[in-house]
């Protein structure tokens, strides 16, 4: 819909649509905003592919790339993401693959997509700011699956003072590298909180090592760790 939104958007829609970035700087996509300073809600993204040919830096999401402000009440559906894994500064989300310190994600959904990249987030990569009751996956719209060299159910970081609060990843989980690891919810926490995320149903495949690097222990979820790479 927009490059960058300043203001809102309420019932935005995005079906059908090819996304190849091909960009020697840093580059936000997303399936409805690529980079977000107003507020957007009840929009969604459907069956929408988002490439990436060449980026020094990368931030995709299924519905932001960056997010500054508020997401709610969106949904972003068979919206499949492929970045390149060997670039270390790729990140992607189901919703957002970076939401600042003053951004909220919530209320909103990513199901029966794919995504690919280096470091992946099913609701968010890199996260500062809030994050409250996203779905990643549904057992009857479909439940995704997310693959990278460092992978994890609900972010890949929750950054110091970020917070997570009442969500649930159900979702198949791989990684691509022998040397890879994985998260059924979080990858990384950096003095910051994870509430009541429910991870059910996660499936691990090909993953050399789960990580567990919680301060709070409210998260369940049943790892099955194999350890070759899937394609």
């Amino acid at each position: 819909i927009v490059g960058k939104n300043n203001a809102t958007l309420d019932s935005a829609t995005v079906k059908g649509l090819t996304l190849s970035i091909n960009n020697d700087n840093q580059a936000f996509v997303g399936g409805v905003v690529g980079d977000n300073y107003g507020s957007l809600q009840n929009s969604s993204a459907s069956t929408v592919d988002i490439n990436e040919n060449s980026a020094t830096m990368i931030y995709a999401g299924g519905i932001i790339g960056y997010n500054n402000k508020t997401v709610s009440l969106s949904t972003a559906y068979k919206v499949n993401i492929t970045l390149n894994t060997v670039n270390t500064s790729s990140r992607a989300g189901g919703i957002s693959a970076y939401n600042s310190a003053s951004g909220e994600l919530k209320t909103s959904t990513w199901t029966n997509g794919n995504i690919l990249a280096y470091a992946v987030g099913g609701a968010c990569a890199d996260n500062y700011g809030s994050i409250t009751e996203i779905s990643v996956g549904d057992e009857s719209l479909g439940l995704g699956v997310i693959k990278g060299v460092h992978v994890a159910g609900l972010v890949y970081t929750n950054h110091e003072n970020a917070s997570c609060v009442n969500n649930l990843t159900i979702s198949v989980i791989g990684s691509i590298s022998n040397d890879g690891s994985a998260s059924g919810v979080a990858y990384t926490m950096k003095n910051t909180s994870i509430i009541t995320q429910t991870a059910c149903g996660v499936q691990f495949n090909s993953v050399n090592s789960i990580e567990n690097d919680f301060a709070e222990s409210t998260c369940r979820f049943k790892a099955i760790t194999l350890t070759t790479p899937i394609n």
